[in-house]
């Protein structure tokens, strides 16, 4: 919901409309979030309120490295852009740090794009579910049938 809000906003900021099932004009495997062929832009969307966590900032580096490989591919009257709904899950696209200095290096523009509190609170609920069931996933090695078995 919050990416289709997202690439729905940025419709109405850049004039484009974007398909996610659209093809682009090469052949390659990865895709974006969102393609607009007639005014050569393509998207992607990270869809996370607050600090990212490790395995979330291994995830943006990916989807940069994807989008520097669309850039490559597309060549530069594409515009490729990395779209955030929170600014401070993009510092690290967006700060002194070697991913900010790639991003540019790349051409890749990051953009934040924010979220109307409904949908914020609903990315928030989302984020509390996957993190609980995470927790629920970790179950015990063993359990104590028995307090003698303490005492071994």
């Amino acid at each position: 919901m919050a990416e289709r809000y997202v690439l729905d906003a940025l419709e109405v900021t850049l004039g484009a409309s974007f398909i996610s099932w659209a093809a682009l004009p090469i052949a390659a495997s990865a895709k974006p979030d969102g393609i607009d062929t007639e005014h050569r832009i393509a998207v992607e969307v990270f869809a996370r309120i607050g600090k990212l966590k490790s395995a979330q900032a291994h995830k943006v580096r990916a989807d940069l490295f994807k989008l520097a490989y669309l850039r490559k591919l597309l060549g530069p009257e594409w515009r490729t852009i990395f779209c955030f709904v929170d600014q401070s899950a993009s510092a690290s696209l967006l700060g002194r740090s070697w991913t900010a200095d790639a991003a540019r290096a790349f051409g890749v523009e990051i953009l934040v794009q924010d979220l109307p509190e409904n949908v914020r609170l609903q990315v928030i609920a989302a984020q509390d579910r996957q993190n609980m069931a995470k927790v629920r996933q970790v179950e015990p090695q063993f359990t104590v049938t028995d307090t003698q078995d303490l005492q071994a």
